[in-house]
């Protein structure tokens, strides 16, 4: 049987990584139909692997995309580097965003102090 934390998980990380790709692509100006089947396929791939390393899949995104880039052409390239980094950074800030919102929203729904208090325990 399928562990709920894994199904979970592997959600988290196909959407953000999903949004980070689509926004990357579209801002690089490489968005295009053929674009969004590789979009698609990469998402997948990153969604298993964020299964495995949860919040630092953003970071080996990142971390890759660098090493690519000196390993094929020997430097950086300066703007699609830096939009990579606009995009996941702003990613992270509205997951954090909408984890806070969530959090409060429970916490004023259930009148608990800790989250903890919400499991009904029999």
């Amino acid at each position: 049987m399928l562990d709920f934390g894994v199904v979970d998980t592997f959600y988290q990380g196909f959407t953000s990584v999903l949004v980070v790709l689509l926004w990357y692509y579209f801002l690089s100006g490489l968005f295009n139909w053929k674009s969004v089947l590789k979009i698609l396929v990469l998402t997948f791939f990153w969604g298993v692997l964020s299964v495995f390393v949860a919040d630092f899949i953003l970071l080996i995104m990142v971390l890759i995309n660098f090493a690519s880039q000196f390993i094929q052409k020997k430097s950086l390239n300066y703007d699609k580097s830096g939009i990579l980094l606009l995009v996941v950074i702003i990613q992270v800030l509205i997951g954090n965003i909408a984890m806070f919102l969530g959090r409060m929203s429970v916490r004023g729904l259930y009148n608990v102090s800790n989250l903890m208090g919400v499991l009904d325990v029999s």
